[in-house]
């Protein structure tokens, strides 16, 4: 079985790239939408590996589709 994904979103693009560039965000949750073949931006975060466990633990990010994306600061 094979899973079809559009990644072509300038929404996923640009989340993307402000976590890789420290652009303002930290972290973005990217989740699959149902019935159709796009990714899509669930949440974005800059309060660190904190607010991202938070959209976790309060019930907002239950698929197991929710691919979280953290860039982590040494």
């Amino acid at each position: 079985m094979s899973l079809q994904i559009n990644l072509s979103s300038k929404e996923l693009y640009d989340a993307y790239q402000n976590v890789v560039d420290a652009n303002g965000i930290d972290w973005a949750i990217f989740t699959y939408e149902k019935g159709a073949n796009d990714l899509k931006v669930q949440a974005t975060g800059n309060g660190g590996l904190e607010e991202l466990e938070e959209e976790f633990s309060d019930g907002r990010c239950v698929s197991s589709l929710d691919l979280p994306f953290d860039r982590i600061q040494t």
